[in-house]
């Protein structure tokens, strides 16, 4: 399986299944945050082989599966995040596992930004906040934007860009 590389023409590229598994908004983040709560995570990672499998760890040892399709690069997982405890995230693939410490914290609000207008604004605010912690937030920024009411091709803009570390 190849891709478009538009300096090869139509040449295409070698797979991306021979690269390594990872998941870009979490990847090289010091300390990703999550706010507290249960919710379901949608979690997208690129390279690796298939089958994948999807996996959280609380803090006591309790592990859920999560749900991925055959073959995708997406999932999600139900967990439950408490504020000052960490949980375990884990993505495999055929032949390798990444894990991230992700890190429950009370609210993602910024005390000093203003009530939001509508959910663009909430957008903006939401990446400022994401830029401002040096990616700290990035994964639950992606889990909020995705909540919000934002034309489909502005939040297809949005989340790539957080995930794979284009953070403003």
């Amino acid at each position: 399986m190849g891709w478009w590389d538009p300096e090869r023409k139509s040449k295409p590229m070698r797979s991306r299944e021979s690269y390594g598994l990872r998941v870009p908004a979490l990847d090289n983040v010091a300390k990703p945050l999550l706010v507290a709560g249960g919710r379901t995570l949608e979690v997208r990672w690129v390279d690796g082989k298939p089958p994948f499998r999807l996996k959280a760890i609380a803090s006591d040892g309790k592990k859920v599966d999560g749900i991925v399709a055959d073959g995708a690069r997406t999932g999600s997982v139900r967990v439950l995040i408490e504020p000052g405890k960490a949980f375990r995230l884990e993505v495999a693939d055929a032949s390798k596992v990444v894990s991230y410490n992700i890190y429950g914290i009370a609210a993602f609000e910024d005390k000093k930004a203003a009530k939001p207008v509508d959910d663009y604004d909430r957008a903006s605010q939401i990446v400022a906040a994401i830029s401002k912690s040096g990616g700290d937030w990035a994964f639950e920024g992606v889990q909020q934007i995705k909540g919000l009411a934002l034309e489909p091709r502005i939040k297809t803009a949005l989340t790539s860009a957080i995930e794979y570390g284009d953070w403003p």
